[in-house]
């Protein structure tokens, strides 16, 4: 019986050490993100619509500032925000809408949220090293996913793959295909400068 129970508590230790090391090199891919002064991450943006049985797929950068500024390019669509402004370009209507976020409300978190995990969500180990489960912490009040599926490149110790439902319950997949951070961010970027043929519209 004494064996036993040495064995049984041997092989439990075992597997609470290989969760607390797949739980640490997510908590470093996390910690590189937020401390990063400026983040460059290039991804493949993946929709699949049950209802209208497609899958759209599209290619995207972002460059987000720890300061909450970004710049997302998802295909030939452009959004920024300075801190004071958001920017919003479609190519296909080539017009650009300028806004001024109203008092309190923070734009910049549906893009931000992505370097800053740990502030928004909790995490659970699904497989140590690899997969993970994330769940928004109760006083968050954020316009950002309720729960996502993340996927990590522990020898690149990045993160590999996003997955969550939106609002339509269509599953959403972002591919990081390239990411650097601890660069120096192009000031310019966030504050786009439209040609003169892109028709402004300032929503306040």
């Amino acid at each position: 019986m004494i064996a036993r129970r040495t064995i049984l508590t041997i092989c439990l230790s075992l597997s609470l050490a290989t969760v607390a090391a797949g739980s640490d090199v997510f908590d470093k891919i996390k910690a590189s993100l937020a401390e990063a002064e400026c983040c460059h991450l290039e991804f493949l943006s993946v929709i699949e619509s049950d209802v209208f049985d497609q899958v759209d797929s599209i290619y995207g950068v972002a460059l987000i500032a720890s300061d909450g500024r970004y710049d997302l390019q998802v295909g030939s669509d452009r959004y920024s925000f300075d801190l004071h402004r958001t920017y919003s370009f479609s190519a296909e209507n080539n017009q650009v809408a300028i806004e001024k976020p109203a008092p309190g409300s923070h734009p910049d978190e549906q893009v931000t949220f992505v370097t800053s995990l740990d502030r928004y969500y909790t995490t659970e180990v699904l497989k140590p090293d690899s997969l993970y489960r994330l769940v928004i912490r109760p006083n968050v009040k954020a316009e950002i996913p309720d729960s996502l599926i993340v996927s990590i490149d522990a020898d690149a110790e990045m993160i590999n793959q996003i997955e969550y439902y939106d609002i339509n319950e269509e599953l959403n997949r972002f591919t990081i295909l390239k990411q650097s951070i601890g660069i120096k961010c192009d000031e310019q970027r966030f504050t786009p400068d439209f040609p003169d043929s892109v028709e402004k519209l300032r929503l306040q």
